[in-house]
């Protein structure tokens, strides 16, 4: 099993609500509640004014009384909000569903290189369409 598919079911599933209004086809990706697998991170305010809390991230993950990660963008805190409701790429990554009718589809979400989300309709395990050429998991 790939790292990708192996992150795929274990992500707990989101909805992709598609609305049709006055000839224009909205979404919006509905999460059921935020967790570690679906959080946004955002670049740390604090660590940019003070890089010298490198060591004790790098040991604990944590400093000033907030668990970090580090992104390509540098340490990073959870930003309150879910990655696949909210992200730049969103539109994009449903879009690529080639969903035709309005209604509710749920499903799994997977992060291609920090940036991009990737969803692929719950129960189509094999047919995974990625938002960009050679999707893998970051």
């Amino acid at each position: 099993m790939s790292t990708e598919t192996a992150s795929l079911t274990a992500t707990p599933l989101h909805t992709v609500v598609v609305t049709q209004a006055g000839g224009h086809r909205r979404y919006a990706v509905e999460c059921p509640g935020l967790t570690d697998w679906c959080v946004s991170w955002e670049v740390c305010p604090a660590c940019e004014r003070k890089p010298d809390d490198d060591d004790e991230l790098e040991q604990t993950g944590e400093a000033h009384g907030a668990r970090h990660r580090r992104t390509s963008e540098g340490w990073s805190v959870m930003s309150g909000e879910c990655f696949y409701a909210t992200g730049d790429y969103t539109s994009d990554a449903v879009q690529d569903l080639d969903l035709t009718e309005p209604g509710r589809y749920p499903v799994r979400c997977a992060v291609e290189d920090e940036f991009y989300p990737v969803f692929r309709l719950a129960g189509e395990a094999d047919a995974m369409k990625a938002t960009r050429e050679g999707a893998t998991n970051g």
